[in-house]
Order: structure tokens, then sequence, then C-alpha cells
């Protein structure tokens, strides 16, 4: 089972990530599931789109 997860780079930054287990950097710095955060701005720009339209 050593070959099944090659060892990175020697970039500071991949190795930080390795050690934590999981990606810091890119949209991982705003969370950890991307397609959540993405549907949770989707349900956000319906309301204020609703709000738009309604005048109020």
């Amino acid at each position: 089972q050593q070959g099944a997860v090659p060892h990175p780079s020697t970039d500071e930054s991949i190795l930080r990530d390795y050690k934590r287990g999981f990606l810091t950097n890119g949209m991982s710095a705003f969370s950890r599931h991307p397609n959540f955060f993405f549907e949770q701005i989707v349900w956000w720009s319906y309301f204020v789109f609703d709000i738009a339209a309604t005048g109020e």
C-alpha cells in the first residue's frame, strides 16, 4: 500500500496540505465542500432576485 498515495513534490504548500489531510488552497480555502458552497449561493441568489422582483 505504499504506492497507493504517491508522496507529493517538495513544494511547501503541498507538503502542508498533505500532512493536514485536506486541501487549504483554491476553492478549498473557503469550503471543504465546494458543491455545498455554491448550492448555498444559488439559494441566496433566488432570495435576492425574489426580493428585487417584488419591489419590497
